[in-house]
């Protein structure tokens, strides 16, 4: 059989309800893949920040470009906000680089930077 064209689909896949938003608002970049997400957590213990690792679908100089752009996006419209976010390239062991998008563990402003982000497209 011949090589046919893939073209980008969102599918169904279950997340945490906490980080739900910032899936489906990431979801939303062209050529931006969810790979994996947690909606973190506060206790007594500390703070696990809510995540969400991306990749891209036309290789790694394409991820720097949409991380690259979701940084400048976010900082011009969250900046001095008081909440916490970070966005970073990681590698791991012999795979290509992923992106990983952090937020505090406050559903409130996971909608916030979910918001953000749908808006910076329009």
């Amino acid at each position: 059989m011949g090589q046919h064209r893939q073209v980008m689909t969102r599918v169904n896949i279950m997340v945490d309800d906490g980080i739900k938003p910032l899936v489906d608002a990431l979801q939303t970049v062209p050529g931006l893949i969810t790979v994996d997400s947690c909606q973190g957590e506060s206790s007594g213990a500390g703070i696990v920040k809510a995540h969400v690792f991306f990749t891209a679908k036309d290789g790694t100089y394409d991820l720097f470009s949409l991380c690259q752009g979701l940084s400048e996006s976010l900082s011009r419209q969250l900046n001095w906000d008081g909440g916490e976010w970070s966005i970073t390239l990681t590698w791991f062991t012999s795979m290509t680089p992923m992106g990983n998008l952090e937020v505090i563990p406050d559903i409130a402003y996971i909608e916030k930077v979910a918001a953000a982000i749908t808006s910076s497209k329009g």
